[in-house]
């Protein structure tokens, strides 16, 4: 359909927008996905956009070992995006997993931190 790609040509832009905007543009080396070239762009959607409804993987580059978003240490990603790869299974329980695994890594975070008597608590 003519007006969803057209949906997905604005919605491309303002994701560049954004990351091209401080704090992101910091950490932000390169556009993977579309590259520099802009000509094709209408194009290179239809090619790599589908209908599946599942996404995974969009943040999984971007994190650290403890499900942080590098840069921004205070922000954690605990969902389907922070999968390396699409499961062969429904994302539902994967999603599941990584929200548990994610609150334990908060939980023995902020227990390491009261028992060091820092920050009150709060996660740095």
């Amino acid at each position: 359909e003519e007006h969803d790609l057209d949906t997905l040509v604005k919605a491309t832009k303002i994701a560049r927008e954004i990351v091209n905007a401080e704090p992101l543009s910091d950490i932000v080396d390169k556009e993977i996905l579309f590259g520099e070239v802009d000509d094709d762009e209408r194009q290179a959607i239809k090619k790599r956009c589908s209908p599946y409804h599942h996404s995974t993987g969009t943040c999984s580059g971007c994190l650290d070992d403890q499900l942080r978003l590098k840069g921004i240490g205070r922000l954690r990603i605990a969902d389907a995006s922070s999968l390396p790869f699409h499961p062969r299974v429904p994302t539902n329980a994967s999603s599941m997993a990584v929200g548990a695994r994610c609150a334990s890594l908060i939980a023995a975070h902020l227990a390491l931190q009261q028992e060091e008597g820092t920050n009150g608590g709060k996660e740095k």
